[in-house]
């Protein structure tokens, strides 16, 4: 605390009255165009993070790149991933599974460009849902393998180093697959460029016939907003291993899916560089 003698005897600088006057009204004036400036950097905030969500809804409905029927029909590709699975199952790599539900008309939420189809993501990826090993096994001293139950340790994109490790192996997210999470909160993901142990809150995902796995994360990004819909449970909101399974995907060709991930890369860069600028002025 201080005292009235501290403030009565505080020493101040006294210009004239009319001089007071103009300060008073430059201060206000400035104190405005600050609140404008902080009110614009907010409003250009909110426009880049809408400006992501618009390209992907573009990207996803074949909106964000022109089609090129030379690059061949997204059907074709089916067809050599369904391949390539059944000669994985005969090599005993993958197990074989039950058949997926037929995709009805009523199911699509939209309409897609004529070489793209419509398919389970089951039909294109392996999905591998977590499970937790016992506690006993799970250590802090590098032994065994590297172990992640949720989304701690997600980065914007990519998976960050966990402390823990699992010495007893459940299930495997292979390098270079999608993490999604599947419980509290489900529909957030990223992708591991390692092998790891997952545990009950995620599910790898891992596509086949070499797909960029940088499509995959944009795709399945896009997908939030359904998983969240189909999320189930009282103390914490879940989904199952079929939620993921059977989740609808607009399929475009191989190469299409190339362009579109480098027009999404090329564009959130540009935004990027905008909120790095923000950044740099709030600092």
């Amino acid at each position: 605390a201080i005292s009235i003698d501290d403030v009565s005897n505080q020493l101040i600088p006294l210009p004239p009255l009319a001089e007071q006057k103009r300060i008073a009204d430059k201060i206000d004036e400035l104190f405005a165009l600050i609140d404008h400036i902080e009110r614009e950097k907010l409003d250009l905030q909110n426009l880049t993070k809408t400006a992501r969500q618009k390209i992907l809804d573009l990207a996803i409905r074949g909106k964000l790149v022109s089609q090129d029927k030379s690059e061949g029909d997204a059907k074709d590709l089916l067809n050599e991933i369904k391949n390539e699975k059944a000669k994985l199952i005969k090599e005993g790599k993958i197990k074989k599974e039950k058949p997926l539900p037929e995709i009805t008309d009523d199911e699509k939420p939209f309409e897609i460009p004529g070489g793209w189809c419509w398919c389970r993501l089951k039909e294109c990826c392996l999905v591998v849902m977590g499970q937790s090993p016992d506690s006993d096994f799970i250590n802090n001293h590098l032994s065994g393998v590297e172990f992640h139950q949720g989304k701690i340790c997600f980065g914007d994109k990519f998976l960050n180093k966990s402390d823990n490790y699992a010495s007893k192996i459940t299930k495997i997210a292979p390098k270079n697959s999608i993490l999604l999470c599947v419980r509290a909160p489900v529909g957030i993901v990223n992708i591991t460029d390692r092998e790891i142990c997952i545990g009950r809150g995620l599910c790898a995902i891992k596509p086949f016939h070499n797909m960029l796995i940088d499509f995959w994360f944009y795709w399945i990004l896009c997908q939030r907003e359904n998983f969240e819909k189909k999320a189930t449970g009282t103390t914490f909101k879940a989904i199952s291993i079929d939620d993921v399974s059977n989740q609808l995907i607009p399929l475009p060709p191989l190469a299409e899916q190339k362009r579109i991930v480098d027009k999404i890369n090329k564009l959130f860069a540009q935004i990027d560089i905008i909120e790095e600028a923000l950044k740099d002025e709030a600092k």
